[in-house]
């Protein structure tokens, strides 16, 4: 088998935190796992691209991709995925409904769930 180009985004919020989601049980790779939201680069597609469509389909967010990383891959069972890791940003305004801390928005895979939980880490 080929490489598989995944992007792989981390959504900060103005405050420090940052959007994880749980993943479906019904998911192929890394089911019932907490992760940053991620997907397919699609064909012809640009990894700043395929990392705000990601959020967007996910989780009805529009945010703006600060940066990406250096890919890497990992190997999963005989399937070589290349990961492309991008940071970006919520807005201010972003329309996150909040409850109790957590926004009630929904996945497009089902079973899956979001969270706040944490603050970014500060500092190199």
């Amino acid at each position: 088998m080929g490489e598989t180009n995944i992007v792989s985004v981390v959504v900060q919020r103005p405050d420090g935190r940052v959007l994880i989601v749980q993943r479906s049980p019904h998911r192929r790779v890394m089911p019932g796992k907490w992760s940053v939201i991620s997907g397919h680069i699609e064909e012809g597609e640009s990894v700043s691209q395929a990392a705000t469509r990601e959020v967007r389909e996910e989780i009805a967010l529009e945010v703006v991709v600060e940066r990406a990383g250096a890919p890497f891959p990992v190997q999963v069972g005989e399937e070589t995925l290349l990961i492309h890791p991008v940071l970006a940003r919520a807005p201010a305004d972003a329309a996150v409904a909040l409850d109790r801390g957590e926004p009630s928005l929904p996945l497009d895979h089902a079973g899956g769930s979001v969270r706040l939980p944490a603050r970014a880490p500060s500092g190199g």
